[in-house]
């Protein structure tokens, strides 16, 4: 059980981070926070209209610090006109006028690590989210904490979703 975070956060409009594409799991983007509400971020994708906006918690496990996708091997999305191969952080920032949110507000990486078992690679069965009468084989593809990314095989990348380790009954093939 965890109960609603009411207090406040360090984030501020304008910051700039890393983070999860909702609607694409499978994807890190450059992301800029729009509007702080409580414990609450209201985030917008670098380049995108305002209507793909989402909110998270402060201690969202799927936000990272400015830098984290290179630090970890992730592939970051670069903002819409900017050439992967092209962008860095460093001017961009620079560019925008911005600040990148300071490593110390992301709680989410401090967060104790327990080994699952799980191995990227690894086949397992899984429920559909958003269609929980499927069950299918799945492929892990990431492992990020006490978090992976399960892949539907023979499904594109708009089905993959991150699950709990602690959250789920899985059953390995």
């Amino acid at each position: 059980y965890q109960s609603f975070p009411y207090n406040k956060n360090g984030f501020k409009v304008g910051m700039k981070l890393e983070g999860v594409d909702p609607e694409h799991q499978s994807i890190y983007c450059v992301l800029t926070v729009a509007e702080v509400c409580g414990y609450r971020i209201r985030l917008h994708f670098d380049g995108y209209p305002d209507c793909y906006d989402f909110w998270v918690n402060a201690d969202s496990s799927d936000i990272h610090p400015v830098g984290w996708c290179e630090k970890t091997g992730h592939k970051l999305h670069p903002p819409k006109g900017y050439k992967e191969e092209e962008f860095n952080w460093p001017s961009y920032l620079k560019a925008c006028k911005a600040q990148a949110a300071p490593k110390s507000l992301f709680e989410n990486q401090n967060a104790t690590v327990i080994p699952s078992g799980f191995r990227v690679g690894m086949k397992l069965e899984a429920v559909d989210k958003k269609n929980p009468t499927f069950v299918c084989v799945a492929t892990v593809t990431d492992m990020v904490d006490n978090r992976f990314l399960v892949h539907f095989d023979n499904w594109d990348e708009s089905y993959d979703y991150w699950y709990d380790v602690f959250d789920l009954y899985p059953s390995e093939m």
